[in-house]
């Protein structure tokens, strides 16, 4: 049995399969619909989340309860000798501080990393941490080695309407109203931590087609450094299924030879972005 367990979130969009696997650790994230507290993955349905959001109603966010994540790691490292924890980006949520705070309790048996990400890529640097744990590999060896490939993972995503958006702060009520009566499309990027406003466009078609362009570019430029052989390819969406498998196929076609994950997006992150969401990524493995 490996010495050191994976801890992440539920926003990491991690399947069951893939926790058994490679033996990570799941919490679930919490938000709040008009007041009431729901836990993702155990007390909604995607479809409850959707409707609250299109009837516009009150819809927060927040990070694991401290006394959770203590209660989860003593627990834990009752069986384990070390823990890894990896939360979603420490741009996005302020769980790596909590995280980072909380660890200094463990005498170094805990070590926290950001995984500058979310969703899919954020599951994939888990899936990473995890495959080195089961290598034997320490909490401080296994931040290093990631520390290699966690600033070059990114993400570009396109959403529906800026409501969301808007109530969150990152455009101005004006600014969200200008634009979904002009159809404007937000292309968002993640790369290092931070969610950037990276271009406009008119219309879904075109907001796609500027996300395939700079998949491509990213994949050019990582192929060579890295080699295509350790690149993976993502798509994740909101509500949008049928459109999601339609703009697969046309991505699968960009990329025969590569295989793609696609996922829908985990509810913590849809209560920001909204329905109608969609996005691709790429992440880098490491050569273990």
């Amino acid at each position: 049995m490996p010495r050191t367990i994976v801890v992440t979130d539920s926003a990491s969009s991690l399947t069951k399969e893939e926790q058994e696997t490679y033996g990570i650790v799941v919490l679930p994230m919490l938000f709040y619909v008009d007041g009431t507290e729901y836990r993702e993955g155990i007390s909604i349905s995607k479809e409850t989340l959707f409707e609250a959001l299109r009837e516009e109603k009150q819809v927060s966010t927040t990070q694991i309860p401290l006394g959770e994540l203590l209660e989860t790691w003593q627990k834990l490292l009752e069986t384990y000798d070390e823990l890894v924890y990896i939360p979603l980006s420490g741009e996005i949520s302020g769980g790596y501080e909590t995280g980072v705070l909380l660890s200094r309790q463990f005498d170094g048996k805990v070590t926290v990393i950001d995984s500058r990400s979310v969703s899919l890529i954020e599951g994939a640097v888990a899936i990473e941490a995890a495959k080195l744990a089961q290598k034997g590999y320490s909490g401080s060896q296994i931040k290093e080695k990631l520390a290699e490939v966690i600033p070059e993972n990114i993400i570009y995503v396109t959403v529906d309407s800026l409501k969301q958006l808007q109530k969150g702060g990152r455009v101005s009520g004006a600014a969200a109203w200008t634009g979904d009566l002009l159809q404007i499309k937000p292309v968002l990027r993640i790369l290092d931590g931070p969610v950037e406003m990276y271009r406009k466009a008119h219309g879904v078609h075109k907001a796609k087609k500027v996300i395939m362009e700079e998949i491509h570019k990213a994949w050019e430029l990582l192929s060579e450094k890295y080699g295509a052989n350790r690149l993976k390819l993502y798509m994740a969406y909101g509500d949008n299924a049928d459109a999601a498998e339609k703009w697969k196929a046309e991505m699968q076609q960009e990329f025969p030879d590569h295989p793609i994950t696609m996922r829908s997006l985990p509810l913590n992150l849809c209560c920001h972005l909204g329905p109608g969401t969609i996005g691709a990524g790429i992440s880098i493995c490491l050569e273990n």
